[in-house]
């Protein structure tokens, strides 16, 4: 018998020694993103099977995400674990699902609004966030508004109003401001004046709308009426009531009533 046979099966019997299996290993899904639907979830469904050194092997979910293949997955990262054991090795995978959100807000303005001027002619914008109305298939949407509520304006102003969800999402609406001048003009009473009489003992009443004191808060050229008219006779002892009425661009008048 060969020597260096016996010498080898001598070592074989007389050693020990031991042979250490391979662990199993997975087959596993990829990172995913998904794209939303109207309802803000995405059902999602993948396969994870064993790819190598699968006898006596089992699987099973280790993550803690509670969402599993076959499942609505919410908006954002859902990160997703699993485990391949033998009993005595083991080894996992991992992956992440990515549900994205590129579905627009909805907003609703109002119509056009009127506001009163004050006395300098200037309306203060209001908070108009709380009352246009916005859905989102996510979440509420956040609102601002140009200009800030605060912002001075006059005459016109044309208002924009944002939504946005928190994925970026927006929305536009915008609606015409009008500031409305409903003050009338002030008048203040007209200072002395001498009138002169004719031969005939008669006297014509003068133009005295230049001695009246007028303003408005928006209005700077008013339109001023006299009654009676400049060049209307009276005669010496008659107390005629005399008016004054003086009106704005927007239609605004104030009357004044003396007795000359």
């Amino acid at each position: 018998m060969n020597i260096r046979f016996l010498f080898i099966l001598s070592l074989l019997l007389t050693s020990s020694y031991s042979i250490k299996a391979q662990a199993p290993t997975l087959a596993c899904s990829s990172d995913t993103t998904l794209y939303n639907s109207s309802t803000c979830k995405v059902t999602f469904s993948y396969s994870i099977t064993c790819f190598a050194n699968c006898v006596g092997s089992s699987i099973y979910q280790s993550d803690i995400s509670g969402y599993t293949s076959g499942d609505l997955f919410p908006l954002g990262t859902t990160f997703q674990e699993y485990t391949i054991t033998n009993g005595t090795d083991s080894s996992t995978c991992t992956f992440n699902v990515n549900v994205v959100d590129t579905i627009s807000p909805n907003i609703n303005c109002l119509g056009t609004q009127n506001v009163s001027a004050n006395s300098n002619c200037q309306a203060i914008l209001g908070d108009y966030s709380s009352v246009v109305s916005s859905t989102d298939n996510c979440d509420i949407p956040s609102i601002t508004q140009h200009p800030i509520p605060g912002t001075t304006i006059t005459g016109s102003e044309l208002i924009t109003m944002y939504a946005a969800d928190v994925s970026g999402n927006t929305d536009s609406c915008s609606f015409l401001i009008l500031v409305d001048d409903n003050l009338p003009p002030t008048i203040s009473c007209p200072t002395d004046s001498n009138v002169y009489i004719s031969p005939n003992c008669m006297y014509s009443l003068d133009d005295l709308t230049g001695y009246i004191s007028i303003f408005d808060n928006c209005d700077p050229n008013l339109t001023v009426i006299q009654s009676p008219t400049t060049g209307t006779m009276f005669n010496i002892g008659d107390d005629p009531f005399i008016s004054f009425n003086v009106t704005d661009i927007s239609g605004n008048s104030s009357v004044l009533f003396i007795q000359n």
